[in-house]
């Protein structure tokens, strides 16, 4: 007798750290490994997605209470190495 198992990808969601002031939000999001992030932020919301090399998938919708400006939004993008 023989047995076929079938894994089903699933999306997971990041660790995602707020700040927020009066003025600004500030948002940290911790992935490891990400090839090509796509990053969409829109007034009400931010989208991320993103594939680690070693195949998970990160795909997440953060909705804001309020509208922002995505105009003025800024991207910091940077990369911690272990030592």
């Amino acid at each position: 007798m023989s047995y076929r198992i079938f894994i089903r990808r699933t999306n997971s969601h990041p660790s995602i750290k707020w700040g927020q002031k009066k003025d600004h939000i500030l948002l940290t999001i911790a992935v490891q490994d990400i090839d090509k992030p796509e990053i969409n932020i829109e007034s009400s919301k931010l989208h991320f997605k993103g594939q680690q090399t070693r195949g998970l998938t990160y795909d997440t919708i953060l909705e804001f209470f309020d509208q922002i400006d995505p105009k003025v939004s800024l991207l910091f993008p940077y990369k911690v190495q272990a030592l």
